[in-house]
């Protein structure tokens, strides 16, 4: 691209020389016509000499105006043309965008398999679990790898419940061998698992079976929801080649296990 464009630089400069030339060329050939016999005393020119000066003056003029008419035309056509191709770079660059493909995030009780209903590993404990269903927006094939979800704020009335560090999220299976990155599939959303409350009504947060992918900050013992009524739940979901996706979940705990509800907030 530098070298076209310096290319072009001299191109136009020597096009800018020529027509100085042509003009110089035309005014000597006109003036030596019309006034030789008063500027050069020893040079006495016929009539039909000056008529071919002027001749060939009238000429270069001809020639002048030719070669700018072309010289203006093939610089407006190459403007145009440069003008056109930014477009279309505009346009492939905007094209590339839409076709990279988007998350597609869904929660609530409408939305199948946002919420089931299982029992606690090596009890006989029931629970609910409440996920969100992470798919691929609209028409695009394409696949989204190494996804991964975090829960950054749990907030009740602009109060703070989470500490500083954000917390990963699993996917469902939290034992499976892909719940820290997994690959969302066109039409075939993955389950991002957030919350999950016993038939104790005691409300956790999901988390890998493995305790070291927790921060140090967190402290799972606690509560984060010690008060009824609605939080309000800051969740990123990220994965490669396409923008991270950020979205709030309303929960609404009510005190009773089967009667709580996490929704999404559009």
């Amino acid at each position: 691209m530098e070298k076209q464009t310096r290319w072009q630089t001299i191109k136009e400069v020597m096009g800018i020389l020529w027509l100085w030339i042509v003009l110089m060329s035309s005014i000597f050939s006109v003036a030596y016509g019309l006034v030789s016999d008063f500027i050069i005393t020893n040079v006495s020119l016929t009539d039909a000499e000056k008529h071919r000066y002027w001749l060939l003056g009238f000429g270069y003029c001809s020639l002048l105006v030719v070669t700018a008419i072309i010289w203006f035309r093939g610089k407006r056509q190459r403007i145009e043309l440069e003008n056109k191709i930014a477009a279309l770079e505009s346009n492939w660059l905007s094209f590339q965008k839409t076709q990279k493909p988007k998350f597609k995030n869904n929660c609530g009780k409408d939305i199948p398999g946002s919420v089931v209903t299982a029992t606690v590993k090596d009890t006989t404990i029931k629970c609910r679990c409440f996920r969100v269903a992470v798919g691929v927006d609209g028409d695009r094939t394409k696949n989204i790898e190494n996804c991964r979800g975090a829960i950054k704020s749990i907030k009740k009335n602009s109060e703070e419940k989470l500490p500083g560090d954000i917390m990963l999220l699993p996917f469902a299976p939290s034992s499976g061998i892909d719940t820290k990155s997994k690959t969302i599939v066109d039409k075939l959303p993955a389950f991002l698992d957030v919350l999950t409350i016993s038939e104790e009504n005691n409300v956790f947060l999901s988390y890998f079976s493995s305790l070291e992918d927790i921060p140090g900050s967190i402290n799972l013992n606690r509560t984060f929801f010690p008060e009824l009524g609605e939080y309000i739940l800051t969740v990123v979901v990220s994965g490669n080649d396409t923008a991270s996706s950020e979205f709030l979940l309303k929960f609404n705990w009510t005190g009773d296990w089967q009667t709580a509800d996490l929704s999404l907030i559009t």
